[in-house]
């Protein structure tokens, strides 16, 4: 399962220094510290926006909504004054914007699963969804052990699904026929938090308690014990279905 994203963890370090930088806005750092919280934000709200618009709960869309737009206002105030005090406020309110826009990016990783009943989720925008069947299922469940992430399983077809992080499914090359990508362009039924017993989409697995992202699962890991289940298969011998 994935932990915190790296690029998170990077951006917060990035805000903390930008906002040491601020309260000695006349040291040397202070034009590179400027620029580079001025292209995190360029970095970090195309990703916030995406999500933020893909959720199905308006909620948290209105909190995405709302810390692009004090991003957008930290970065219409380029300062033109030597000033001291506003060179300070200045890069105090990017390194804010950059906080706020790491929160909702970790929040929006969970704001996918609907509250009370499945629902149609896009792939490609929070995860993409690897489907396989679920005698498949099965032997990845054994070899990740405690390292899968959140699991699906949809009983209507007999399939299962491993999510991993956006833009990954495609790079998988996921041996033979065993598995199918689901990534931008499809759909993938979600169960809720708390499905009822009668629902024919439930999760296997889930990771209540953690961040959206240890819902996730890591791709290599994924791709390792596939081709090991594919090694073990006699040729020919394949159950993926579309």
């Amino acid at each position: 399962m994935l932990r915190l994203p790296v690029e998170i963890g990077h951006f917060r370090v990035e805000a903390k220094w930008l906002l040491e930088v601020a309260q000695r806005p006349d040291c040397p750092e202070y034009p590179s510290a400027v620029a580079r919280g001025r292209a995190s934000l360029h970095l970090l709200m195309p990703r916030v926006e995406l999500l933020a618009h893909s959720v199905p709960d308006q909620r948290p869309r209105w909190a995405g909504m709302h810390a692009l737009a004090q991003a957008r206002r930290a970065l219409d105030r380029t300062p033109h004054t030597e000033r001291a005090q506003e060179r300070s406020e200045y890069a105090r309110r990017l390194a804010e914007a950059m906080r706020l826009l790491c929160g909702q990016l970790r929040s929006l990783a969970t704001a996918w699963i609907p509250a009370y009943a499945p629902g149609i989720v896009p792939a490609g925008c929070f995860w993409d969804a690897v489907r396989v069947t679920r005698r498949t299922g099965a032997e990845l469940l054994t070899l990740l052990g405690d390292e899968t992430g959140a699991v699906i399983a949809d009983q209507r077809y007999g399939a299962m699904y491993w999510l991993t992080p956006p833009d990954t499914g495609t790079a998988l090359c996921l041996p033979g026929n065993l598995a199918r990508i689901r990534s931008t362009g499809h759909h993938v039924v979600i169960p809720p938090l708390q499905p009822r017993n009668e629902s024919l989409v439930q999760w296997e697995v889930r990771h209540e308690g953690l961040s959206g992202w240890g819902w996730l699962t890591e791709p290599a890991q994924l791709r390792r014990a596939l081709n090991a289940i594919a090694q073990e298969r006699p040729i020919g011998d394949s159950d993926a279905r579309r």
